[in-house]
């Protein structure tokens, strides 16, 4: 009497579901914490929940399968309780969940398939999943994020940010108000808002827009096509990879109700720095800043600073951070075609103007780079660095991405799926 009484409370407390690979499991309703993992069966699926006391929960009326085998899953367990609701699902599945109140979401294990999670308010953790679409979203709240292979879209409200792991996708949108960390991102197409900037170890792109309204931004790695826009008192520090062809970064124009600051200590924090290794090759920038300076290694002659009230500093030219021979080839090849004068626009802005044309064999990446900074109220420099130099200071100063850093593997162009 007593075993039969045990059975049927077990079969109260989980509640198991047939169903086959590539079909679909719909959660809703409310819980304080769910996880979604993955199972070693291929055609079922379980659902399960307990109190934080370890009491367990009724769920024999939570679930139920359509017939084409789409799991539905909707939860009452009681908030005050601290509940946390369990389903396990077969690897090859795609997920869907739908939370109206506040609900931290754990997606353990490997997933194969398309993953979908909305809550109102609480975290999002999903560790590695396989597919083609990855949606994330919290209205207050942090995402983190193992391993994505396709396409991901992350919202993050509040101040809980972001934290990505390795992601390989070709379209990739990330929209935090706290900070974004990244340990390892590629795309084809990148759109990247975050209101308190951004600290990557790897990022590529070869259509990347990241909009960074605020915070102490640092790329220890970047390749590809990317478009910075700074806002407010944000910094940006970038380590060029071989692979970077274009990188353009602007700042935003202060409005009337947020003025530029003028202590010394916020326009420190405005700092734009571009690091370039010794062997990337031949360069073509064009600078303006508050002062524009160049390191000796990349320009023979570096800018003269604006005379006093002239406005920002604006240097156009092409540099190299190559070695001595290609550096010599260089320097020929622009003696034929380049003019150089200094002149004063209608702004009283200073020009030091040196065009070239064309051509020319890049380092890592088989062409020219093109290196645009628009922030007159910052102080623009561009020096020369390798990436181990960059990952030492980052290791000293407590790491720009989350976790720990990407391994030379990871640093190659990755294959985009």
């Amino acid at each position: 009497m007593l075993t039969r009484s045990l059975l049927a409370q077990a079969r109260r407390a989980a509640s198991t579901l047939a169903t086959e690979p590539g079909r679909t499991l719909f959660v809703s309703g409310s819980t304080p914490r769910l996880v979604v993992r993955t199972n070693m069966e291929t055609y079922l699926a379980s659902v399960m929940a307990s109190q934080a006391g370890g009491g367990e929960v009724d769920v024999s009326g939570w679930a139920g399968s359509d017939p084409t085998g789409d799991l539905r899953v909707v939860a009452a367990c009681d908030a005050a309780g601290g509940g946390v609701t369990t389903v396990s699902v077969p690897a090859s599945f795609n997920i869907e969940v739908a939370m109206g109140g506040a609900c931290d979401v754990e997606v353990d294990g490997w997933i194969e398939g398309t993953v979908a999670v909305a809550v109102s308010r609480g975290s999002i953790v999903v560790n590695t999943v396989r597919g083609l679409l990855t949606t994330l979203s919290t209205g207050e709240g942090q995402v983190r994020v193992k391993h994505i292979e396709g396409n991901l879209r992350v919202l993050a409200g509040g101040a809980g940010g972001v934290e990505l792991g390795k992601v390989m996708g070709e379209e990739v949108e990330v929209a935090s108000e706290g900070v974004v960390q990244c340990r390892a991102l590629y795309s084809k197409r990148l759109d990247l808002a975050a209101a308190g900037g951004v600290r990557a170890s790897v990022l590529g792109s070869e259509a990347g827009e990241l909009r960074l309204s605020g915070g102490c931004s640092a790329i220890d790695s970047s390749e590809g096509d990317l478009s910075v826009r700074l806002g407010g008192a944000a910094s940006l520090d970038v380590q060029a990879a071989e692979g970077l062809r274009r990188l353009c970064v602007s700042r935003d124009a202060p409005t009337p109700d947020q003025p530029a600051a003028a202590d010394d200590a916020a326009a420190d924090a405005a700092d734009v720095v571009v690091h370039f290794p010794e062997a990337f090759g031949a360069l073509r920038a064009d600078l303006c800043g508050a002062s524009v300076e160049i390191d000796p290694r990349l320009s023979p002659q570096p800018p003269a600073p604006p005379a006093a009230g002239a406005g920002p500093a604006h240097w156009t030219g092409s540099l190299g951070a190559g070695d001595a021979a290609e550096s010599d080839a260089h320097e020929r090849w622009l003696a034929g075609r380049t003019e150089r004068k200094m002149d004063r626009s209608p702004g009283g802005v200073e020009m030091f103007r040196e065009g070239s044309g064309g051509g020319g064999g890049g380092g890592g990446g088989g062409g020219v780079c093109e290196l645009t900074v628009a922030a007159p109220a910052s102080t623009v420099r561009v020096d020369v660095q390798s990436w181990f130099e960059q990952r030492m200071k980052t290791a000293m100063s407590g790491g720009a991405g989350s976790g720990e850093a990407p391994s030379l593997r990871e640093r190659r162009p990755q294959p985009y799926r």
